[in-house]
């Protein structure tokens, strides 16, 4: 009875990269999914770039989003305390409507 010999190093590093890869693909896939089908107009990542922004804009705005991770809900809660900006979230299909009414725009 024969075994077979390892296939050499570099096959299974190639194959070992080409899995994580499939699961860092699908994971990607499976949350843009989530976005999209929450009619998301930001994904739970651009909620914390853009909240700084919009507290300080001169009009109120809105967005959707899938979930609010709680780095957002942090940053909106400090947010609230530097600034006259006021966040409202409520409930929105699969995911959550964000009013932001950012006051004067100026930093209390």
């Amino acid at each position: 009875m024969s075994t077979a010999p390892d296939k050499p190093p570099a096959i299974r590093r190639t194959r070992l990269v080409l899995l994580a890869v499939t699961v860092l693909v699908l994971a990607a896939a499976s949350s843009l999914r989530r976005d999209l089908d929450a009619g998301a107009t930001l994904d739970v990542h651009a909620v914390d770039q853009m909240l700084v922004f919009l507290a300080l804009a001169d009009g109120p705005c809105a967005f959707r989003a899938a979930e609010l991770g709680s780095h957002a809900r942090t940053v909106m809660w400090l947010l609230e305390k530097l600034t006259p900006a006021r966040f409202d979230v409520s409930p929105a299909g699969a995911g959550v409507l964000v009013r932001v009414l950012p006051g004067s725009g100026a930093v209390g």
